[in-house]
């Protein structure tokens, strides 16, 4: 049936044309994107995830995720991978893994399922590396102990001069 054949080759165009777009997305998109497969294995990692793992994209690609970082930080992405599988939501969650140069780097990660069933194969990792932005709140907090430490010790030594004043 010609018209059937015809409907097949207009849908089929429009789907690579929107794959080609997306395609387009991931690749332009400054956010660190990865694609994981059920066993585990890199399908897909554009330059920023390439930027992050300290790697090139052509590195990455075919090889377990678990071999960029140190084992307690792919144990954590192992979870991570399983919540998305088993219908959770992970959305900006921070973890902190060690790369295998011994950088430890901070991200905010949303993970999802690309498919409708959330056990299927593969699962979307988006990262944003917040490093700085840890770095300067860990910062924070030590000048703002600081700051009350030294308030305390004015308050003393104002308390004391009232008194030896008074005294």
């Amino acid at each position: 049936n010609p018209a059937l054949e015809e409907r097949v080759q207009g849908r089929t165009e429009a789907l690579e044309e929107t794959r080609t777009r997306l395609a387009a997305i991931v690749l332009a998109s400054p956010a660190p994107i990865l694609v994981i497969s059920g066993d585990g294995i890199v399908d897909v990692c554009n330059p920023a995830g390439g930027d992050l793992l300290g790697r090139v994209t052509g590195d990455i690609i075919g090889k377990p995720l678990t071999s960029f970082v140190d084992p307690a930080s792919a144990s954590e992405f192992l979870r991570i991978i399983q919540e998305v599988r088993a219908g959770e939501s992970v959305s900006d969650r921070l973890i902190s893994p060690h790369l295998k140069n011994g950088e430890r780097i901070h991200i905010a990660l949303s993970a999802v399922s690309l498919s409708p069933d959330p056990s299927s194969d593969q699962v979307l990792l988006l990262g944003v590396e917040i490093t700085a932005r840890v770095d300067a709140q860990t910062e924070l907090k030590k000048l703002s102990l600081e700051l009350q430490r030294v308030q305390e010790l004015e308050r003393r030594r104002l308390a004391q001069d009232l008194h030896d004043d008074v005294g």
